[in-house]
């Protein structure tokens, strides 16, 4: 059995004093009674590999940025923050 990719850990208000805070494999893990979100953990071995992705990317692309203008915020704060050495 291999790892899972993600985990998630359950919102500090749901920890049971005794034993904390739970950890769940699954993808729709219990609900938090306050709608608090679970905290999602992706393996580092994935986070590295989307690094690499996007390096290549920006490295191997016609144009530059890899359509940064057509981006979201969010995706232009993850891309500026992988190829931020990358730039010269």
């Amino acid at each position: 059995m291999s790892d899972p990719k993600r985990i998630y850990l359950q919102p500090e208000c749901c920890a049971d004093p005794d034993t904390g805070r739970m950890w769940c494999e699954d993808q729709d893990p219990e609900e938090c009674e306050e709608g608090k979100a679970w905290t999602e953990y992706v393996r580092a071995d994935r986070v590295k590999a989307l690094e690499e992705l996007v390096s290549h990317c920006w490295v191997h692309s016609d144009y530059e940025n890899c359509g940064y203008r057509k981006m979201t915020t969010e995706q232009k704060k993850i891309f500026d923050s992988l190829t931020i050495e990358l730039k010269f």
